[in-house]
Order: structure tokens, then sequence, then C-alpha cells
């Protein structure tokens, strides 16, 4: 281990506290023994905190004694070995008087404190947290200092949320450390650590889910024979099943192909899950079972045959290993090594599944299951690569957007515009060949890139079918639903350009297919006849601002304990005179685009403080919150404005939190923490939007003190229970409430949605199940109301 350099007595604040307790969590991933624990929390965590010593004492119950088992500081020997370990029982000193009670003790003069013990000096502070995993002590944390009042109640609430982490990690190293003593009893125990070792190893080692296969293969093959092995998986029905990876001297095995747990009687593999044991059966006993007609084999009998299922409702699976060579038998200790294998494969497998499932979303739509824009702007590249090298190569980009979707999401809800979109999804695979590639951007925008096409004629033809399809009347649950969409398209001849430029250029084309009369496709042309659409809406930006065509409405954030309005989001809407209302994902980007978000954000948030004030009998707690871009967030008008308000009215400012990105805090990470800590002091609240989907968000917790995280909807929707796609939308939610920040839900749409966050322990929600966003009047009256029973929305 490295010792710390920290030196003691250095201020610490609450961020590096966090920052301390998350290093600790995250470095609990690389340690495997208590001892070790100890030592890296006492000499490497504990002393970052400022402390000039520390104890950690271990309780052994039989002894009903605290044993010293680490140390930092004074007390702690030159090595990391206690040759004279100190002896504590319950109720004796502070250390005993912690155990005894259960509870954290901090004395500010230990001269008070009836029993103190003095060992090696006299210190007049003393903070001692006792370790508890599931109610159960398991040690104490002691720390002294020669001052009296040294120790703070943060110090005492980090200690504590410390102590907790460690215990949880000892009960579970322990546990480990039972099981590896039962391993190594074994025959073949040197054998058997080397195999599971290399499991677990394999998920850090592989690159595909086949390669991970077959290397666990040849670990198994390392345990016993088995050359005849396969892996299934078992459906989420228990009724069917597939075969993962799989080799037979004899018989071909579908690997992929999806086959019934046959009952009535059942194969070797049904008979084995359905036991829920291992199973091991010789010739002779499947030829009984045969007989009887408890069982039938599909392809060749084996002479010997063990099946091991594994796994839990997350991941069900077996493992066989057979043998059709009498002299290759298998017997007792094949089904505890197996046994206990199956159990490391099915924590293999889980974790590699995970993995892939983590990598595929990171570069794929999680609704559609399409590629983002990320993966379709690094095929595009390639592509236009690959025409450098093939000069006769053409390619088309197009970008699809939907005409009036929005329309879709506000009559039958967002749930059913989301499987409007998978069926769209489907519909424009349809048209386009294997080769090609189509992409959701997000929202409503889809993309599509096609690869070595003759002519522009033959790239027309395609993004007509595309209209077509799509105009075409969609049925979901027991709506028929019509659309229609606007495709704008960029041809590549050869011409140098970038995928980012093609994207662009077809954007601009899409643009100029929504005005004039949508539901037709636009070639981008870069001569002056492209004047697109965007141009046009870009002229009319500040003469909206101007003309106060921009209306705030509001969508009301609810306290899912309590069922009651404890907040609301601003969303900006424009009230155009020509094109009605036009949604923000269309006039932002063109705001963004040229350079003039910041006029926009200060528009919003001069509304936001008219609304405040104007709404006389709002609750106390009653917060609004707004989003501001990163310019806004930096925009030093709007700071003026800031701080004027915290000057005449401060009480103004109490009532509204600011909502930021990632992009926000990536533009300038210094003067953002100045900005947000100055806007805090102003009695402003900071929200972290759409957290969890960029690369970053957890480390951003440590850079930067928010009051709340906006957990965007995606994972909202895409949760199931059980599944890989439940583990972000879990892990957010208990890391918000481990570091007392508060977490918003969004894209709340069902009744199972609400009650599920309410279980998970989620503190606020949003979404149209309580309401879609409303009008001022419509909010003001239903924040009065209980979200069960909104039923009309006026809002857009």
């Amino acid at each position: 281990m490295v010792e710390n350099s920290f030196l003691p007595n250095q201020a610490i604040d609450n961020q590096d506290h966090l920052g301390i307790i998350s290093a600790f969590a995250i470095d609990l991933l690389n340690l495997n023994s208590v001892q070790e624990t100890l030592w890296h929390l006492a000499r490497n965590v504990i002393a970052q905190l400022g402390f000039i010593d520390v104890v950690i004492y271990l309780y052994e119950p039989e002894s009903k004694m605290l044993i010293q088992a680490a140390a930092f500081g004074n007390k702690s020997p030159e090595h990391y070995v206690i040759k004279d370990p100190i002896e504590i029982a319950l109720n004796q000193g502070v250390v005993g008087t912690c155990a005894a009670s259960q509870q954290a003790i901090r004395i500010c003069d230990t001269r008070t404190f009836p029993g103190y013990i003095v060992d090696d000096d006299i210190r007049l502070s003393e903070l001692a947290v006792p370790m508890l995993s599931q109610g159960k002590l398991i040690g104490v944390i002691d720390s002294e200092h020669p001052d009296s009042n040294f120790y703070t109640e943060q110090d005492e609430q980090t200690l504590k949320v410390l102590a907790s982490i460690a215990a949880t990690k000892i009960t579970s190293s322990r546990s480990f450390e039972k099981l590896q003593a039962t391993v190594e009893q074994l025959e073949y125990s040197s054998k058997i650590q080397e195999v599971l070792f290399d499991i677990a190893e394999l998920i850090f080692k592989t690159d595909s889910l086949a390669d991970f296969y077959y290397q666990l293969h040849q670990c198994v093959k390392k345990l016993t024979y088995a050359d005849n092995f396969y892996i299934a998986l078992i459906d989420e029905d228990n009724a069917s099943a597939s075969i993962s990876y799989g080799l037979d001297d004899k018989d071909s095995i579908p690997v992929g192909k999806e086959f019934k747990l046959e009952v009535n009687p059942p194969t070797l593999t049904t008979h084995a899950i359905s036991l829920d044991q291992p199973t091991l059966l010789n010739e002779y006993s499947i030829s009984k079972l045969i007989k009887q007609k408890q069982l039938k084999v599909l392809g060749s009998t084996p002479q010997y045959w063990l099946g091991v299922p594994f796994g839990n409702s997350n991941l069900k699976g077996i493992v066989v290993i057979q043998s059709y060579d009498i002299e290759r038998s298998y017997g007792q200790n094949d089904v505890m090594l197996l046994n206990f294998a199956a159990k490391h494969i099915h924590s293999a497998i889980e974790r590699m599944l995970a993995r892939n499932e983590l990598t595929f979303l990171a570069l794929h739509d999680p609704l559609t299951k399409l590629p983002n824009r990320s993966l379709f702007l690094d095929r595009t590249d390639h592509a236009l690569k690959q025409m450098l090298r093939h000069k006769e190569n053409r390619l088309a980009v197009f970008f699809i957007d939907f005409d009036d979707f929005k329309h879709v999401n506000d009559t039958y809800s967002h749930s059913v515009g989301d499987k409007l979109l998978m069926q769209v999804a489907e519909r424009i695979k349809g048209c386009i060949r294997e080769s090609d590639t189509v992409c959701r951007l997000g929202g409503d925008e889809f993309a599509i890139l096609l690869e070595e096409i003759n002519t522009l004629e033959q790239a027309q033809k395609i993004a007509d079918k595309v209209i077509n399809a799509i105009r075409a009347p969609f049925v979901i649950e027991q709506f028929e639903i019509f659309t229609s969409s606007s495709i704008g398209m960029s041809f590549n001849s050869g011409e140098e350009t970038t995928a980012e430029t093609l994207l662009k250029q077809a954007d601009e084309a899409m643009y100029q297919a929504k005005f004039n009369g949508k539901n037709q496709v636009k070639v981008y042309k870069s001569d002056c006849e492209q004047a697109t659409a965007s141009y046009k809406l870009a002229l009319d930006l500040i003469p909206a601002v101007e003309q106060d065509q921009f209306v705030l409405h509001f969508q009301p954030i609810v306290c899912l304990e309590k069922d009651t309005i404890i907040a609301a989001e601003a969303l900006v809407r424009w009230n155009h005179p020509e094109h009605g209302f036009i949604p923000p994902d269309k006039f932002i980007p063109e705001f963004e685009k040229n350079g003039c978000i910041a006029i926009l954000d200060e528009y919003v948030f001069k509304q936001a403080i008219v609304f405040i004030e104007r709404w006389e009998d709002k609750p106390e707690e009653f917060r609004l919150s707004i989003n501001l871009s990163s310019a806004g967030f930096a925009s030093e008008v709007i700071k003026s404005h800031i701080k004027h308000y915290w000057q005449t009215a401060p009480n103004l400012l109490k009532h509204i939190t600011l909502e930021i990105t990632e992009q926000t805090l990536v533009n300038n990470v210094k003067q953002t923490q100045k900005n947000m800590q100055l806007y805090r002091e102003m009695g402003l609240k900071i929200s972290l939007d759409d957290f969890g989907t960029g690369y970053s968000s957890l480390s951003y917790l440590h850079m930067f003190t928010f009051d709340s995280l906006k957990i965007d909807r995606s994972f909202v929707s895409s949760y199931e229970a059980g599944h890989n796609s439940s583990t972000i939308l879990e892990s957010i939610i208990n890391l918000a409430n481990s570091i007392g920040i508060n977490a918003i839900a969004e894209g709340i749409e069902t009744q199972e949605q609400y009650k599920l966050l309410q279980k998970l322990g989620g503190n606020y929600g949003q979404g149209f199940l309580m309401a879609k966003p409303l009008i001022e009047e419509d909010f003001v009256t239903a924040s009065t109301q209980s979200p069960r029973f909104w039923i009309k929305n006026k809002g857009a």
C-alpha cells in the first residue's frame, strides 16, 4: 500500500469529503481481504480528513472484545502488522461505550467524559463511530486529537458513511473468505482457484461474447473433461431457452437458436432445469428414464451427462458437459467442481452481458435500438474514407423529421409516441439495404446513410420509398395514427467533406422541405438557391424575443412520498405569428447556431422571476426550475440580473433552480465552479439535467456541488425490474440518496413507473401521468390538487 501524504489539520470542504467517500467506494472494487480494507481505510482514506491519528478495532463476538486491527498516525506501526494490539471490552472507555450503544460518540473535551482511557498520552478530543452491517457490530473507528473541540459534525457524518461502507465490505470479504476456505479444502483447490480467477478475469480480457464463451469453455476444460460442452440461457418466460455457446463431438449444436423447454417428456436440459440442482446421469439411468417416458434425448445418447443450473431472476441458465466415452466418467468431485464453477460462470456472464449492453447503449438509441448520432457519424466518416480509395463510389445522407409529431405525444401520450417511433424505425429499415445505416438522432429525427449509391436518382427513389412508408397509417394500441415526414438529402460524389457537414446540409434541406409544405424530399444545394427555412427562422429569433412571442408553460414536479406539487420546470414555447406553436427542439438549435441562445436564456429568467413575483400565495418551499445553456450560465448579463434581484428582492431567488447540462460543466470547469458557488451564495439551487446520459456523469458529482439531479426519461421508460436495464436507474437513485441530493425522475407516464420510483426511494418526479406542461393559470390551480386528480391539461 502507498502511504498518503496529506497534511494533518488541512481544511477539508464539503466537496472534498464527498470525493473522499466516492473514491473509497471505488477503491473497494480492488480490495479483497478484510486487512487490505482496514489498512487502506486508515492510512489512505481517513488520513485525508485531516486527523492526526486513527485506530480501527474489530469486534470479536466470542470474547466480546474489540481488537485493534489497523491504525494511522501516532499509533500506527512501521509496517502493516500490529504486534501487541489494544483490546477493549464493551462499555469500557469511549470505544467500548460506542460499541455497546452502537452510536457515534463525539467528545469535545475528554476530561468531562467518565471512564476516558489514557493510553500513551492525554488527548482532549475524541470521535468514535461504530461499523455496523445489517444491525450487527463489526467494529469501531476511533480518532483522538490533543486540542479540544477538534471534530466537527461534518467529520462525524463523513466517518459514519465511511464506517458503513467499510462494514458492508468487511462482511462481504468475510463471506468470501469463508467460501474461499471451503474451496481450499477441496482436493483440487489450487487448480479451482486458478480457473475461477481466470473466469473472473475473462470480462476484462475478451472483446466479444463469442470470444468470452470460447475462453470460458477453455477454463472449464482445465477442471474436468469438457470437450462436449454447452451453455444455455433461459428466457424470461421459463418456457424457452437459447444456446449461447456449444461444441459437441457427435451432434451439431444450434448456437443462437431459441428452443422450447419441452416437459412431456422433458429433455435432458429441461430435466435438470426443472430439478433446479446439479444433475448427473449415466447411460443406464438415461435409458431407464426414457423407458419410463420421463425423459427424451435429442441427438446422440451420452455415456455421462452433467448439467448444473445457475442464476436467479436476473439471469438464469445451465452449463452442461457430457461424455460419449465410457472411460471418461464423471463423479461427485466433478459435480462439486462444476457446481462451484457455475456460480462464477453466472457472475461472469452477467457482468459480460451488462458490459455489452452498456457498450451497446453508448452507441445506440435505447428506445429503437438503432445506431445513435455518434455511431452514425463514425460510419459516415468511414464511408467517406472508402470513397477516397474507390473513386466510383457515391453516398447520400438523409435527415428525416416527422411532421407535427408533437401532436401525437400530446394527443395519445409519450408512451404511444414511443411505440410509433419504434414502428417507424422498422419501416425505415425495410426501405433500405442491409449495407446502409439508419439511426435515430433524437426525438423524432432519424438519419440514413446510403453507401455505394450510383446516382442521385437512385437515392431519391429510396427517399420517396421512406416518405410513402411513413405516410401509411400506423395501428398502435386501439389508435389508427396518420403521420408524415420531411426529408433533407445531401449527396456526395467524391467532394472533400466531413460527416458533420453532410448531416448539417441534410438538416438544412429538411428545413426547406418543411417550409415548402412538408411530406416531401429536398436535396441540399450549395448555391444561392438554398434559401433555407432555418435561415428564415433565424431572422425571426430576436424580433420574437422583443415582441414577447415566447411564453412559459409549467410542468409540475411532484413529491413521490406525499403526492404533492413541490416545484415545476419552466418550459419555453414559441407562439410564432405565421407558423403557430413551434416546439423547442426546432427553435433552440437555431438560437445556438446563431450565437444568441443567451438572449433566450435571459428572457426565460426574467419571465420566471415575473411569474414568481406575480404568484402571491405560492408555497414557501416552491421552486421553479429553468434551463440555462452553457452560454446563459456564463452570461455576465444574466449574472447582473441575478445580482440585482439578490440585492433588491432576495426572497424571489430562493424559489429559483438553475438546470444545467454536462456540456455546461465541461466547457470551462473552473469558471463553472465559480459561477455555481456565486449563484448558490445568492440563494439559487443548481440541478444537473439529463443525468446518466453522458460518459462522465458520475465524475461530475465529485467535482461540482449540486442540489439535485434529473434522471433522464430514457432510464424510466426502459426500466424493467430484475434486468440489466434496471441497474443504472437504481444506482442513480441510491447514489443520490447516499450523498444527500434530490433525484428527480423525468418522463413518468404510468402508475407502474410512479409506484416503482416510490419503491426505489426516488424523491421527486415529473411526467405526463401527473400533468403535461400547463399554462400559468392552470398550473397555479393544479398546485393545490393531488396528482391523481389531474385530468384536464390545457398546456402545450
